[in-house]
């Protein structure tokens, strides 16, 4: 089980499932995490960014758009890629954490 610090609460069952249809449906062909498997880890209450574990064994956090269908700017949905957990802990949710609570 994996600790994470607010801002970011984990995800379960139903809606981590939700999280990753989401993320299935704004994938364009041309997206990096397009041919990639991946289940929704937790989300942040500060913004749209979803932290995903890939099928390859690294992570993704992503800032979904809520979008139609794919979103039409390239690049889109936005991700920052990470090669094990504890990068992303320590290069994202202690510092998201840090600037919301001020420690």
């Amino acid at each position: 089980m994996t600790l994470f610090l607010k801002p970011w609460e984990p995800l379960y069952g139903d809606r981590a499932k939700y999280f990753e249809q989401e993320l299935a449906r704004e994938l364009p062909e041309h997206h990096p995490l397009c041919s990639k498997r991946y289940t929704a880890l937790a989300k942040t209450e500060v913004s749209d960014d979803i932290l995903y574990c890939l099928d390859d064994g690294t992570y993704a956090q992503v800032h979904l758009t809520f979008t139609k269908g794919p979103p039409e700017r390239p690049g889109w949905p936005g991700h920052q890629a990470f090669e094990a957990l504890a990068d992303w802990m320590v290069g994202r949710m202690l510092a998201d954490h840090t600037r919301k609570f001020g420690l």
